[in-house]
């Protein structure tokens, strides 16, 4: 050990009086910045891993369908499933949502609530493991196979006035457009937890599946939430990526069309017939017989090639059908078709192929996804007139840019499917702004009360310097060095913060713990979403608290340098004669 160390160790227990209240100022700043970065932080886990996750999700997809009717429903799952989890990376957990808004009547009283879904075989799913039941158990609604059962939060059964036992009924729109009611039994009430929790109720995914008439395939939604969410706004690049993932290919049905002389394969596509793409079409066939113009006009219409028509034996307005085997269905899907065009291809890539109204193709194609769809380069000068898989919105950077994007599509008539990436500061701004305005709030009082207190600080280490002047003059006399003289006020200054840091340090968690103990009942009050079970939820982060001590060393470092240095630079004969 130096002589400087031994020097700056042996003033700690020297000056106690005056490093006392040093050190105490120091452990009081540290715990202040300890206990408000763990708030702080602890409200950012509250929003984004207990509210945003159950809410909306870090990052979801989703596709509308028919934007009349605004069918929001997604046929293949698995499919983006698994984009997702190539593209995305950090992935905590992905599912996909199978639930509706439901309006819920119990003994007397109604209220709205969010029914969703479980898998039977989910009990280790962390929306299950946080509940606290207190009535029945999530085991008596997931594994009962004899009755249709529901689980509530404690709010929403007061709310109905229902005890465990009791039956709501529920009454709900299903994805076909038909009004939908049941009779659920409740065999399990958890303990209420916060304002979005407590709307949400949870029941068997097959039962649900058949209240909302989904199939096994289908779900309102993918939903992925990260692992690691230190930083929230890396959802955005991970959003970005998984969008530039997504690229629709050409929508087709390999198909059997089916007239008096047989039936014969080909491939069918739906060919748009406006102004725009006429000229596109115009390159590849010309029109032989009838009038493409009708293809507009006929929902059922399909433009043959003369080839084709003359196996099926069919000319203009001549009716037959088309047959394919859907992917997730095990009956084949049988439509009508009449013939409006016949045309000859000037390449013999379109002999073997139809082109329908957009109408029959779309409540066929999405509606019964075909389990084979022929091939087509996307490159294609044609490609541009044929409809594709789904339309990929554009992504957006805030939640008033995501609305206005609804709102546009909401004026059109498409028939088809549109696509959307969406993350959480789209979906789900106002809980975001809620923790920047709290987290900035929290600061502030903070920042203003840290610098009271480090000005203290700033002076009792200054006055503890100048005190000294007269100590400064005799180790110059006897022979120490302008920068031993630096260096052992530094190390003196570097001890006691250490010292002080682990001692505000251990102050803060035991005041964590001690606020921690008290639960508050705010009711329906919207700040119950603050709380964890009705507790104050504090998350030391370990970069938080190394900053926090790394912030108070580095002022006092800068203050006892400055100082001492000035000090060091007196002649000894002054600093002798200095009194304080």
């Amino acid at each position: 050990m130096s002589v400087v160390t031994k020097i700056s160790l042996r003033n700690l227990i020297r000056q106690k009086r005056r490093n006392i209240l040093l050190g105490i100022c120091m452990a009081v700043s540290m715990c202040i910045l300890v206990l408000v970065f763990a708030f702080t932080s602890g409200i950012t886990d509250i929003l984004f891993n207990k509210v945003l996750v159950y809410m909306s999700g870090h990052i979801r997809i989703e596709m509308t369908e028919n934007t009349n009717s605004f069918k929001q429903i997604i046929r293949d799952t698995d499919h983006f499933m698994r984009i997702a989890e190539e593209n995305v990376e950090g992935i905590g957990e992905i599912y996909s949502e199978v639930g509706a808004f439901v309006r819920c009547l119990g003994n007397g009283k109604t209220t709205n609530v969010v029914l969703i879904g479980m898998p039977v075989e989910d009990l280790e799913d962390p929306f299950i493991q946080q509940m606290k039941v207190v009535e029945g158990s999530v085991e008596d609604v997931l594994l009962n196979t004899e009755e249709d059962t529901i689980g509530l939060f404690q709010q929403t059964a007061d709310d109905l006035n229902v005890k465990l036992g009791d039956t709501v009924k529920v009454r709900l729109n299903t994805f076909s457009g038909q009004v939908q009611s049941a009779v659920l039994t409740v065999r399990a009430i958890a303990e209420s937890q916060s304002m979005f929790m407590d709307m949400v109720a949870f029941m068997r995914e097959d039962r649900s599946r058949v209240l909302l008439n989904m199939r096994e395939q289908e779900s309102i939604g993918i939903v992925m939430n990260m692992k690691n969410m230190e930083n929230p706004a890396s959802v955005i690049e991970k959003a970005d990526k998984l969008h530039a993932a997504l690229k629709p290919d050409i929508a087709g049905i390999t198909a059997s069309l089916i007239s008096a002389k047989g039936e014969f394969e080909l491939d069918l596509f739906a060919l748009k017939t406006d102004e725009e793409n006429e000229a596109l079409y115009e390159d590849f066939f010309v029109i032989s017989a009838g009038d493409i113009s009708e293809l507009a006009t006929q929902e059922t219409g399909v433009l043959l090639s003369e080839q084709k028509a003359r196996e099926l034996g069919v000319v203009p307005g001549d009716t037959l059908y088309f047959r394919y085997r859907p992917r997730f269905d095990e009956t084949d899907r049988t439509d009508e078709l009449k013939v409006v065009a016949l045309f000859t291809a000037k390449s013999p890539e379109f002999n073997n192929t139809a082109f329908v109204h957009e109408e029959v193709f779309c409540n066929n194609y999405f509606g019964y996804l075909p389990e084979v769809e022929p091939a087509f380069a996307k490159d294609h000068p044609l490609a541009p007139a044929l409809v594709l898989q789904y339309i990929l919105l554009e992504r957006t950077g805030d939640s008033d840019a995501y609305m206005k994007k609804y709102q546009d599509l909401r004026k059109g008539e498409w028939k088809g499917a549109v696509l959307d990436v969406s993350t959480m500061y789209e979906t789900a701004s106002m809980v975001i702004s809620l923790q920047y305005v709290l987290n900035f709030v929290g600061m502030a009082a903070v920042a203003i009360l840290f610098v009271v207190i480090l000005i203290g600080v700033i002076n009792t280490l200054r006055m503890s310097i100048r005190e000294r002047t007269r100590e400064i003059g005799t180790n110059r006399a006897i022979g120490m060095q302008k920068v031993d003289i630096v260096n052992t006020f530094v190390s003196e200054i570097f001890f006691l913060s250490l010292i002080s840091c682990a001692v505000g340090l251990v102050i803060a968690f035991g005041l964590m713990q001690f606020f921690s103990m008290f639960t508050f009942d705010l009711g329906k009050n919207p700040l119950t979403m603050l709380l964890v079970e009705g507790h104050l939820h504090f998350v030391p982060r370990i970069s938080l608290i190394l900053g926090s001590g790394f912030i108070i060393t580095c002022i006092s470092f800068c203050i006892a340098f400055f100082t001492s240095r000035k000090a060091s630079k007196m002649s000894v004969a002054d600093a002798l004669r200095h009194y304080e």
